[in-house]
């Protein structure tokens, strides 16, 4: 199984390195006289009161896995402050869950949040609008530190998109086609939905305006619910098909593989997916390590240097 990462980094590290960012971005530095102290809001989905009721876990000797992704964050933010406090940054960050019983707009109206200069978020496509108008009234830099897209708004100059966005994946994509499989078949298969459209629409107009050759993409909706004989319609048993995973749902993405790889003695298959692959425990399994596997990812570093090394582990 092959996976290519156009961009790969644990979520830790990619908070950490935009806290280093910010530190710099309002010239935070260590001082001999007093420093201006600047202040800084971060929202992390972190579900305290949903894990602890009365003070006491409720989940025993076990750990609820929807709690994962928000913890990630906020240990980067904790291992870059730990960081930045080192080296005497003047900052005060306040940690807002953005999973408990006060919603995000009540939070942002809290008297805690009076003077905040810069606001970091792991937020849903309405956090990321709620906040970013937040951060236009107020005339401060809001960085959407994982959402991969600029959730529909435009003209507003204090929305930072740190995470590539989806069309940035599917030129990723198209121009892996181009070098490894212009001349193999290719079918998207996708569901219904408003972001199966944007996909393809984005490989569509990609293909239209690249350089050098064009891979000819075709397109199959086959719904959510599929079957073998659906994803067999579409293969040859002649020739590789490079079939890419055009939806965001990772339970599309995996079913569609479990068909796939059930197949794959017939028809030889290369597999695409989506960025929300990259996680993914199910493709360790050991039918997946016969088939061809790439997804893309935010971000990438290479090996060659020491650095390298750490930020990849």
């Amino acid at each position: 199984m092959f996976r290519i990462q156009l961009c790969s980094m644990k979520i830790w590290m990619r908070v950490f390195i935009v806290m280093a960012f910010v530190a710099n971005a309002i010239g935070v530095k260590a001082q001999t006289v007093q420093p201006v102290r600047h202040k800084i809001a971060l929202f992390a989905p972190l579900y305290l009161d949903s894990v602890f009721s009365n003070n006491t876990y409720r989940y025993g000797s076990t750990f609820p896995r929807f709690v994962n992704p928000g913890l990630e964050f906020y240990q980067g933010a904790e291992k870059a402050l730990d960081s930045l406090k080192k080296a005497g940054a003047p900052l005060d960050v306040y940690v807002y869950d953005s999973r408990g019983r006060q919603s995000i707009t009540q939070r942002l109206n809290s008297p805690d949040m009076r003077n905040v200069e810069m606001i970091i978020a792991h937020a849903t496509l309405p956090e990321v609008r709620t906040l970013a108008d937040a951060a236009l009234q107020r005339k401060v830099p809001f960085i959407s530190a994982t959402l991969p897209n600029d959730a529909g708004i435009a003209g507003n100059p204090y929305l930072v998109i740190l995470n590539s966005t989806l069309r940035t994946h599917c030129e990723g994509i198209y121009e892996y086609l181009q070098k490894y499989h212009s001349l193999d078949r290719v079918i998207v298969y996708q569901k219904p939905g408003t972001q199966e459209d944007q996909i393809k629409e984005y490989l569509q107009e990609i293909s239209q305006s690249a350089n050098g050759s064009k891979v000819r993409i075709e397109f199959k909706n086959i719904g959510t619910s599929f079957d073998s004989y659906s994803v067999q319609q579409g293969l040859d048993s002649t020739r590789k098909t490079v079939v890419i995973s055009g939806s965001l749902d990772e339970k599309f993405g995996v079913q569609l593989a479990q068909n796939l790889v059930a197949l794959r003695n017939t028809y030889p298959v290369t597999i695409i997916g989506m960025p929300t692959w990259d996680g993914l425990t199910e493709f360790n399994k050991q039918e997946y390590k016969e088939v061809e596997i790439v997804y893309t990812t935010p971000f990438y570093y290479t090996r060659t240097t020491s650095l390298g090394n750490k930020l990849a582990a």
